[in-house]
């Protein structure tokens, strides 16, 4: 940004931050963590790293078949609201299998979007 003003919050604030995460390493360096775990976060690090393989189509089945059970289960639902940053391209076909509206993160920018003035429908 431009602004000085903004600029310096933005700073003091990455500082506080710092700060806070040195305070917390103090504090636990008197509870070693134990190997099984920096084990699996090696292991996580691994996957972050190089992804894992993940069959779509069972994936797809498993969210579908968790929407139509939940509207089955709870008549009174009225929308779906997707709050995993995961869920959004299978918003349509949630919407197409139960009629239902669904939201995400996606709507709600587009919504931003256009209360900002940043998009014009008409």
């Amino acid at each position: 940004s431009d602004d000085p003003g903004k600029w310096a919050t933005f700073k003091k604030y990455n500082q506080r931050d710092v700060e806070v995460e040195m305070m917390i390493q103090r504090k636990l360096r008197n509870f070693p963590v134990p190997d099984f775990v920096w084990d699996e976060y090696h292991i996580d690090q691994e996957i972050n790293d190089r992804g894992v393989r993940i069959d779509m189509d069972l994936v797809e089945k498993e969210i579908m078949g968790t929407a139509l059970d939940a509207v089955k289960e709870h008549p009174e639902i009225g929308a779906f609201v997707l709050e995993c940053t995961d869920l959004p391209p299978f918003g349509p076909a949630i919407r197409d299998a139960t009629g239902l509206p669904v939201f995400s993160f996606n709507t709600m920018a587009g919504y931003m979007a256009l209360m900002l003035g940043e998009v014009n429908l008409y």
